[in-house]
């Protein structure tokens, strides 16, 4: 069977969404796993720094009060010695960029096909182009994160409501 140029462009576009909606709900969910590792970072600091120095266990637990201060003062370093704020701007900028990309590839294929060739060949080129330059980081989200974003998507959290009930295509 030959397909026309057309054609081929609408099957890459519906490859590269379906690449950009596994690849954003990963990074979506690494994003929120390394938040939560922040908060605690956070909560901990202060949690440790006020048990360090809270008088009740002063008198009867040194050893639990200084190991309290050590926490306080390193917890907060962990977190500025691993970049954890860099690096959760930089998911966080990844993440939507892949989700704007799915969306616009999923429109390729649903409305700009449907117009003239070279109008969908422009808008597949910029959108390639856009897709190679989000790749570049090579950020590699923990292989548990792809995991989670499979089975969510395959028990089809991610579907369209009116595709369910056959009102969209």
């Amino acid at each position: 069977m030959t397909q026309s140029p057309a054609e081929a462009l609408i099957a890459e576009c519906r490859k590269a969404e379906e690449s950009c909606l596994y690849t954003s709900l990963s990074l979506f969910i690494w994003l929120r796993l390394l938040r939560t590792i922040r908060i605690t970072l956070n909560a901990g600091a202060v949690i440790c720094a006020a048990l360090a120095g809270w008088k009740a266990i002063a008198n009867q637990y040194e050893m639990a009060m200084a190991v309290f201060a050590l926490l306080a003062a390193l917890l907060p370093q962990i977190q500025r010695v691993t970049g954890l704020d860099t690096t959760i701007n930089q998911i966080a900028g990844l993440a939507g960029e892949f989700k704007n990309l799915q969306d616009h590839f999923r429109r390729a294929a649903n409305v700009t096909a449907l117009s003239s060739s070279d109008k969908l060949e422009a808008e597949t080129k910029s959108l390639f182009d856009r897709l190679d330059k989000a790749r570049a980081p090579s950020v590699t989200p923990p292989e548990i994160c792809f995991w989670l974003a499979q089975r969510k998507i395959k028990k089809g959290d991610y579907e369209f409501d009116c595709t369910k009930k056959d009102l969209c295509p």
